[in-house]
């Protein structure tokens, strides 16, 4: 009960703690599931990409997998296998699902080559469900990654106030049939155009 949103509520509940903890015990529940599978020794990993509801669970997973294994956390190390792997989710925050892949996009964007080195993942989710897996980037994945893209993506964003912030949070979509359009507001290349026939509909920006 780290997370959940009882019916009567609009709005889920966080114990932080003991999410924190369901974390950790599934992460080292995956990995103790894919060694015992025949997986890669932790040397042989040249980062870890890990599921990041914030920047700083990606540092204490990646110490906790050091502890599991018998090795002493050297701080230098954690941020040599992750560093890279958090500074997208530094600026955008939780992408929830996405933010493993998130990191892997951090990771590959900012590296140097890593052609045939393997990279560490842990997918995290609902239920407290973990996964480790392995991938290894192929030769030539260097002229496939979309750096400038993402950089540009994530410099389009703007602040907002703490008063617009707020109106946002508060806006709902009518629970009624008809048709609601939503605010032309993104920059990115597809809108939710609105709620339609109680169907979402969306469209090129």
């Amino acid at each position: 009960m780290d997370f959940w949103r009882p019916n009567y509520l609009t709005t889920a509940l966080v114990d932080g703690k003991e999410s924190v903890s369901a974390y950790l015990q599934a992460m080292n529940g995956a990995w103790k599931d894919y060694a015992e599978q025949g997986g890669r020794e932790l040397e042989e990993f040249a980062a870890f990409c890990y599921h990041q509801p914030f920047t700083k669970m990606a540092h204490k997973a990646h110490r906790a997998l050091l502890e599991s294994c018998g090795k002493e956390i050297d701080e230098a190390e954690v941020s040599r296998a992750i560093g890279l792997t958090t500074t997208y989710n530094e600026d955008i925050g939780n992408s929830y699902t996405a933010s493993v892949y998130l990191g892997l996009a951090a990771l590959l964007d900012q590296a140097d080559d890593l052609t045939g080195r393997a990279i560490g993942l842990l997918s995290y989710g609902s239920g407290s469900v973990a996964e480790f897996f392995a991938g290894v980037p192929v030769p030539g994945y260097r002229s496939h990654l979309r750096s400038e893209q993402h950089r540009e993506a994530i410099s389009r964003r703007r602040e907002i106030g703490y008063a617009d912030c707020r109106e946002r949070r508060q806006r709902a979509f009518p629970v009624a049939g008809g048709d609601h359009p939503a605010p032309r507001e993104t920059t990115g290349p597809y809108r939710l155009a609105g709620l339609f026939g109680r169907k979402r509909a969306y469209e090129p920006r």
